[in-house]
């Protein structure tokens, strides 16, 4: 019987984060992406030259009705790939030449999982469900291995502790054979972004070599780490197959389904650097966002169908989600006669530029799904679809011990304040899913859609005029006030009421209570704790794939 199989590469975190140095993150981003779009096929040709690997530019799914064709990949995108093979012992093969391509070429610190199944090409939805759950069992059960360490003769490289077999090229500085070969692949992710890029950056702008060149020199600013993620895009492939068991109609729908989302993402990530490069153009925005004129404060780290990381200038980070988020909304992929739009979630981890990417990565993965938990209550509680929502996190110093959530209880609970309520799922017997609300914590923020009017204080609308307010106050008033909510609700009423005698008034916010609480919650904590961190950039231009 035919095969048909499913590849995910597993360990792409650690593999892509582990490191401080920008030009591992770049090159280990480029190597995870080439693993599925470059590596795979070449495997499958490597055993059978005449296979069908050009799976973008093919109108039907081919294997049922070719016997000479042996091998056929169904799509590659969102992280994984579907290949079709004539037989078991051909899906072994493959599997062995793959597995020894990513040994060669990441040192062998990144792996492979495939879920896989019998089938006789009848009922694509089925052996989908059957191929994915053999997927997450394989990868629940899979032995994580440790490489091998040094011993007491070695050297270890610079930046993994992994033992030093190579110099790098720059600087004679000793490194890993892994830290190595992500280095070598730093300039062909260069080569790559440039190309994707044009023409919305011109050639004169280069990406940044490292985080500092990120910031203004000698000044202690922040970086923004943003990781950005798609809504419920595993609801959207199950909507799109469960009603077809058709082989052919499944295979040429998922196919469009996610040529158009990688396309969706790469337009707004263009569009994002497009207005990134229009803000440079203005002398007053780019004095305080970067010390050389044709270095961009932006770079791409990982674009991948609906996952995007990018890292930038803090200052640029919020208006940079906005416009992102702001290009996804805007888009719906046809398929036949089903319409579905997209949404996306944000998170933005504020540290500065020697703070462990590793961490700050996972902070911003954290505060996307933050995000998302909020944005699915209220798109479910609203009977609307999910939005696009963001939340952020300032570090101010050193590593931040614990969760999230205890972070939070700790430095944003108002004393002598009860707790807010969480948010809750409003469905009548439906399986709960509740939000954690905190005195001092607004966010997330709705950017667009998803959102009824119960939640209109949500939307970053407000939160803007918020700032733009509080921009007016003498910048020493604005610090004070949000000390003194630090201390509590009385020292607060306290400040505002000497702040109004001096002509400082409280910004106005929808169905605000007490001038300073709704439900035990207020916005202002959120925007004092930014107004250093956002400068509004110019739109950017219309931007085509």
């Amino acid at each position: 019987m035919s095969i048909m199989a499913v590849y995910d590469i597993t360990g792409i975190q650690d593999y892509i984060f582990s490191s401080n140095k920008m030009k591992e993150n770049i090159g280990a981003s480029f190597i995870v992406q080439q693993a599925l779009e470059k590596y795979l096929p070449d495997s499958i040709r490597a055993e059978d030259p005449n296979a069908l690997v050009d799976w973008k530019n093919t109108k039907k799914f081919e294997m049922p009705d070719n016997e000479s064709l042996n091998i056929e990949v169904v799509y590659i995108g969102g992280g994984n790939a579907m290949v079709a093979f004539k037989n078991k012992d051909l899906f072994i093969d493959v599997n062995k030449k793959f597995s020894k391509i990513l040994l060669e070429k990441t040192a062998g610190m990144l792996r492979f999982a495939v879920g896989w199944t019998e089938t006789n090409f009848e009922d694509f939805n089925k052996d989908r469900k059957e191929i994915f759950k053999k997927l997450d069992d394989f990868k629940s059960g899979m032995q994580v291995s440790s490489p091998l360490r040094g011993i007491s003769i070695t050297r270890e490289g610079i930046t993994d502790g992994l033992p030093a077999q190579c110099k790098a090229k720059e600087d004679n500085e000793y490194l890993s054979r892994n830290a190595y070969l992500k280095r070598e692949n730093y300039e062909p992710s260069n080569e790559y972004f440039k190309k994707l890029f044009e023409p919305e950056i011109p050639k004169e702008y280069s990406f940044p070599k490292d985080f500092d060149d990120l910031i203004k020199k000698d000044e202690s600013s922040f970086m923004a780490v943003i990781h950005i993620d798609g809504n419920n895009m595993g609801d959207t492939i199950e909507n799109l197959t469960e009603k077809t068991s058709n082989y052919n109609d499944a295979v040429v729908k998922i196919r469009k389904l996610s040529v158009e989302i990688t396309n969706a993402y790469k337009k707004a990530m263009r569009s994002t650097a497009s207005q990134v490069v229009e803000g440079l153009k203005e002398r007053n925005i780019f004095e305080q966002i970067s010390d050389k004129k044709h270095d961009l404060p932006l770079r791409p780290v990982v674009l991948n169908g609906d996952d995007v990381t990018f890292v930038c200038n803090a200052k640029i980070g919020i208006p940079c989600v906005e416009n992102f988020l702001k290009t996804i909304n805007k888009e719906t992929i046809t398929i036949g006669n089903e319409q579905f739009p997209l949404s996306a979630c944000a998170g933005i981890a504020f540290v500065k530029s020697h703070f462990p990417f590793y961490i700050a990565y996972q902070l911003s993965e954290s505060l996307c799904r933050e995000a998302k938990i909020k944005g699915k209550i209220i798109a479910a509680n609203s009977k609307m679809p999910m939005g696009c929502w963001f939340d952020y996190h300032i570090v101010m110093s050193g590593i931040t011990a614990g969760s999230l959530s205890d972070t939070r209880s700790f430095h944003y609970t108002s004393p002598g304040k009860d707790k807010p309520n969480p948010l809750k799922k409003n469905i009548p017997g439906g399986i709960g899913l509740k939000y954690k609300q905190y005195n001092l914590i607004w966010r997330p923020w709705c950017i667009s859609g998803g959102i009824g009017s119960e939640y209109e204080k949500f939307k970053w609308e407000h939160g803007l005029k918020i700032l733009e307010e509080f921009r007016k106050w003498p910048r020493s008033k604005a610090k004070s006030l949000r000390n003194e909510f630090l201390k509590g609700k009385e020292n607060v009423n306290t400040l505002v009421s000497e702040f109004e005698s001096r002509a400082c008034k409280l910004p106005e916010m929808p169905d605000l209570e007490n001038k300073l609480f709704i439900n035990r919650q207020t916005p202002y904590v959120d925007i004092l704790e930014i107004m250093d961190l956002y400068i509004k950039l110019p739109e950017a231009g219309g931007v085509k794939i």
